[in-house]
């Protein structure tokens, strides 16, 4: 991903389902007892299989590095999606914002679920 978006004109849209799609694989690995994390996320360990211009249905997301997976806490994982979203997303919408900064704060009782980051990126609140 992270040459796609050197490379791709992405819409602000589209970013943000690409995100979106990020956070839901999360909330899927972060469900799971105990938790799956994947300590090397970043933009570099995310593929995008299909590009088709205008059309998000086509943007398939998938996470890399799969060997690195392992049980932990899902804070580190919700730091570095913070540090994704910034890449990202840099001229971020306010409501996007507050959640990241509270991603990437260093206070773990401030970092947000993985819930409230997916429900966030989906609804705006």
């Amino acid at each position: 991903m992270h040459d796609a978006l050197q490379v791709v004109k992405f819409s602000t849209e589209q970013k943000m389902k690409i995100l979106s799609d990020i956070s839901h694989a999360l909330c899927y690995m972060h469900s799971k007892s105990p938790p799956v994390t994947h300590p090397r996320l970043s933009t570099e360990s995310i593929f995008l299989d299909t590009i088709v211009e205008n059309d998000l249905d086509y943007v398939n997301v998938k996470i890399g590095d799969i060997s690195s997976l392992q049980p932990g806490d899902p804070s580190g994982d919700i730091q570095r999606f913070g540090k994704i979203v910034c890449e990202v997303l840099p001229d971020m919408p306010n409501h996007i914002e507050g959640v990241t900064q509270r991603c990437l704060s260093g206070d773990v009782s401030s970092i947000p679920l993985t819930i409230e980051v997916c429900r966030v990126l989906k609804t705006g609140n």
